[in-house]
């Protein structure tokens, strides 16, 4: 039987409230901060969104609660490497909004970064991006419901993207990621052997 994620597996699952948000329509005058033309205090909002605390560290036992394995911290004992889903998923949407603006990151950015094959905002990279908020979004399946209005200025009945949705609140997931936060970077070159997590050990 494969592994489940369960609400006792899930090491964020305390941090989930639930609140009413009201959508914006994004269009015209109604765009938020984050549809903004690119510019250093663009990119400093959305780095904000999950640069600083993307990357947790979980205890020994909440790492074998995974159903997948993970690797350990070297020089944080007894820690493990994670990453919440939810800034994965902004990671990508941040990449394709830079490679929709590849003109002016270009001048800001190193080419390499635009390289199709190895470039985080390259082909290969953005395409792989495309897919995870892809999988995202179906794993969510929001069915609040987009309702049809009259519109004076178009004269005719358009979609109404303006309404509320029940949202898990970010700011408390947020607030957990702070509190678990890596304390050491992540070394991805040591080879781990006869780790409890790592081999599947009891």
């Amino acid at each position: 039987m494969a592994p489940k994620l369960t609400p006792s597996t899930a090491p964020a699952q305390d941090a989930i409230h639930y609140e009413v948000k009201k959508f914006h329509r994004g269009f015209g005058d109604k765009k938020t901060v984050y549809q903004a033309d690119p510019s250093p205090e663009v990119d400093k909002v959305w780095m904000s969104l999950y640069n600083e605390i993307g990357i947790s560290r979980l205890s020994r036992e909440q790492a074998q609660l995974l159903p997948n394995r993970t690797y350990p911290f070297i020089g944080d004992e007894g820690y493990y490497i994670a990453e919440l889903a939810v800034f994965h998923q902004l990671h990508c949407v941040n990449a394709i909004r830079i490679a929709l603006s590849k003109d002016y990151y270009q001048t800001v950015l190193s080419l390499e970064e635009f390289d199709d094959v190895q470039g985080s905002y390259g082909r290969d990279h953005i395409s792989h991006c495309l897919d995870a908020v892809r999988e995202a979004i179906m794993c969510a399946s929001d069915i609040s419901v987009i309702t049809w209005q009259w519109n004076d200025q178009a004269k005719k009945a358009l979609g109404h993207g303006d309404v509320l949705h029940t949202c898990r609140s970010f700011e408390k997931i947020k607030e957990w990621a702070a509190d678990n936060q890596a304390l050491v970077d992540f070394n991805a070159d040591v080879f781990v052997k006869g780790d409890p997590v790592v081999d599947g050990v009891d």
